[in-house]
């Protein structure tokens, strides 16, 4: 039993940075979802109509209908006010608001405006993205935290994490 919750506890943790390891878990009572810790008991209170794993130290949650981020102690570092947020990567995450999109840090600072219309990660490999703003594609990097190719393609096709067809006015790369 003991190598199990020990690999149960690896499989959980992983990617995860919050001390002491924090298990996603709903109440049986209320049903709403919290954290507990190895030992089950509650560390941040079950209000949460949904819940993510700890990824670094940070979790994307769900209250009502609108998405927020907790840090380790269940305290919002992002209010819930989203209508969607993608996974953390390379310490920032993507958010929605209504149609259009816009990048956050871990500490709730905003990097790019939700001015974005369409967001596609170039791979899961990849801290990369092509981002569409005023209808025009370009690419950004999360890890830099800037665009590499400024918004300028009519359209973009992911072929697989190495490369892409771009379309400018009548001419295709």
């Amino acid at each position: 039993i003991i190598v199990f919750l020990l690999s149960v506890s690896a499989c959980f943790s992983q990617g995860q940075l919050c001390d002491p390891d924090l298990f996603p878990k709903q109440n049986e009572k209320n049903r709403y979802w919290g954290y507990i810790n190895f030992f089950g008991q509650w560390e941040i209170t079950p209000i949460f109509t949904k819940v993510e794993p700890f990824r670094g130290k940070n979790a994307v949650v769900l209250k009502g209908t609108k998405y927020g981020v907790i840090n380790c102690d269940g305290m919002l570092v992002l209010p819930c006010k989203y209508d969607e947020i993608k996974s953390f990567s390379a310490g920032k995450a993507w958010v929605r608001k209504g149609q259009l999109w816009g990048l956050v840090d871990e500490n709730g600072k905003v990097i790019h405006s939700v001015s974005l219309r369409k967001v596609e990660q170039i791979s899961r490999f990849s801290d990369t993205y092509w981002v569409n703003k005023n209808d025009k594609w370009g690419m950004y990097s999360l890890d830099a935290s800037k665009y590499l190719i400024v918004p300028k393609f009519d359209s973009i096709t992911v072929l697989g994490h190495e490369s892409s067809i771009v379309v400018l006015g009548d001419r295709f790369g």
